[in-house]
């Protein structure tokens, strides 16, 4: 039922990220699987894919191999980050990269686009108090 839904959620993703579990098989070799969802339902453009390890922390229960993780990030140039969301080890780097990202796509639009980017100035206090 899940996966049913899931592909609403692609459609004009521009950054996607690629979880699995270290310590089962099964989730790693379903991300070839959720690439080619991804690219059936994203729309026209590609987003850009992250390979994403988690329980780093639980390493001595792997089932994926470091060095098979690398050839599969190498075979779909997709940069790879090992996690632990329990002890948080990586994911700052994680994030970091993907808000790196995140922002060279935005300045990509607006220079194709022209000057509409928002403006983030601070309301007035005056704006502030109307409520409609």
């Amino acid at each position: 039922a899940f996966r049913s839904l899931v592909s609403i959620y692609f459609k004009n993703a521009e950054i996607v990220v690629l979880t699995f579990d270290i310590t089962s098989r099964k989730s790693f070799d379903d991300i070839r699987d959720w690439i080619d969802e991804v690219n059936a339902n994203c729309g026209d453009e590609d987003p850009v894919f992250v390979l994403c390890g988690n329980k780093q922390d639980k390493s001595n229960e792997r089932e994926v191999s470091p060095t098979e993780i690398a050839e599969f990030a190498s075979i779909f140039d997709i940069p790879y980050f090992e996690v632990s969301a329990f002890t948080n080890s990586g994911i700052e780097e994680l994030m970091n990269y993907i808000a790196e990202e995140a922002t060279g796509l935005k300045s990509a639009v607006h220079k194709t686009e022209g000057p509409q980017a928002a403006s983030l100035k601070e309301a007035s206090s005056d704006e502030r108090k109307k409520c409609c």
